[in-house]
């Protein structure tokens, strides 16, 4: 076993904080849905870790149980080459007419009563080298056998726990994407206000700078006519010439001010500074799982980005990408960045374009899923940093901060 759905359910507790920020600033029902997420968020950065320390002790026992089935395999052996010789060793006994051998039946399974007489008899024979490994032996598969049932009963304990949480947590989910539906919707039908309000008002500009212009149109042919009239009457008159009054200037209407709307389009990066793109477009949940022990006593190089199948994995950089699969991982990704790294996913459910190609960042190049040696139940990105095209580092500092 290797993951359960329970991280499928915390991709999407996760990830529904992420969209709440910006709504959050200037709106008070918006900022307490957002602290709503962010504990919610929190709650599940919590249960994360504590399945993650559970999926890593299951993949410990998975580990041990392989280790004590191996030595019981040989122990198994050796006892089966030891029964051989201990019937080879009755025979040769009941051969040389020994009479206290001469008793010992010949041929198939030794029973409790006959492998007590075996015993003696072979004390008297002085041939006991054989009789002690066999005892020796069979007290090694016993202790085997035993210890097998315990890590078997652990094991099953530890799965019970974590499809238990895992069934709470998709009740929460359920209730958690119902609150963010109704919150996205709620932005929505307010963005919508908001354009209906700008454009009114700037109809209401536009009429009014009509109004005026015409208004100033009609001015100024008033203006020409009273001038016109007073030429010809001074002419009629030859008095002292007419006096002509200035014309008004017409008059001006301000232009109003655009508000927020240079400002607005500035949030959308929360004011955080990233230097990669988050690599899964969506709900996701991850923790800092590097170095985590693995099945096989193998080390986690990466971060387990958990999210729904099929949600869109993007390019976190501009660069080259390569898709190919991989022995352990499947379907996998390669981004060599234009910024000198190297980034590699894997586990993807499939392909978006053509591999060898120029990507920007957030292109999409592929979508989460669970190919490989990944858990069908737990579909994630597994997703790893190599600065200079090096080895791995921890990237969970960098997933987090993009993400």
């Amino acid at each position: 076993m290797r993951r359960l759905s329970l991280l499928v359910v915390l991709a999407t507790l996760l990830g529904l904080a992420g969209t709440s920020a910006v709504a959050a600033q200037d709106d008070p029902e918006a900022a307490r849905a957002a602290r709503a997420i962010a504990a919610a968020q929190a709650k599940a950065n919590e249960a994360a870790a504590a399945y993650e320390e559970a999926t890593g002790r299951l993949d410990a026992l998975e580990t041990e149980i392989a280790a004590i089935e191996a030595s019981r395999t040989e122990s198994q052996r050796r006892l089966d080459d030891l029964a051989v010789q201990v019937r080879q060793l009755a025979v040769r006994g009941y051969v040389r007419s020994d009479a206290a051998a001469r008793i010992l039946p010949v041929g198939g399974d030794l029973g409790a009563t006959v492998r007590a007489e075996t015993l003696a008899r072979f004390v008297v024979l002085g041939r006991t080298d054989a009789i002690d490994q066999y005892r020796a032996v069979n007290q090694d598969l016993a202790r085997a056998d035993a210890s097998l049932r315990q890590r078997r009963e652990e094991q099953r304990a530890a799965v019970e726990a974590a499809e238990e949480a895992n069934r709470s947590l998709q009740a929460e989910l359920t209730r958690l994407r119902q609150v963010e539906a109704e919150r996205q919707a709620e932005l929505r039908r307010r963005r919508e206000e908001e354009a209906r309000r700008r454009a009114a008002e700037e109809a209401a500009r536009r009429a009014a700078e009509q109004a005026a212009a015409q208004a100033a149109a009609r001015a100024r042919q008033e203006q020409a006519a009273r001038d016109a009239a007073a030429r010809q009457g001074g002419g009629r008159s030859g008095g002292n010439p007419a006096t002509t009054t200035p014309a008004t200037s017409p008059p001006t209407t301000a232009r109003p001010s655009s508000g927020g709307s240079g400002g607005s389009s500035g949030s959308s990066g929360g004011g955080r500074a990233a230097s990669i793109v988050c690599p899964v477009r969506g709900a996701v949940a991850f923790v800092d799982s590097w170095g985590a022990g693995r099945s096989g006593g193998r080390r986690h190089q990466g971060v387990d980005m958990m999210a729904a199948r099929g949600t869109p994995v993007v390019a976190p950089v501009s660069g080259t990408v390569q898709l190919r699969s991989v022995s352990l991982g499947g379907l996998s990704f390669f981004v060599y960045g234009d910024d000198g790294n190297t980034y590699f996913g894997t586990h993807m459910d499939g392909y978006e374009g053509a591999s060898g190609r120029r990507v920007s960042a957030g292109e999409v190049i592929g979508y989460v899923g669970s190919t490989g040696n990944a858990s069908a139940g737990a579909p994630h990105l597994h997703f790893e940093v190599k600065p200079g095209g090096g080895a791995s580092v921890n990237p969970y500092p960098w997933v987090r901060a993009a993400c």
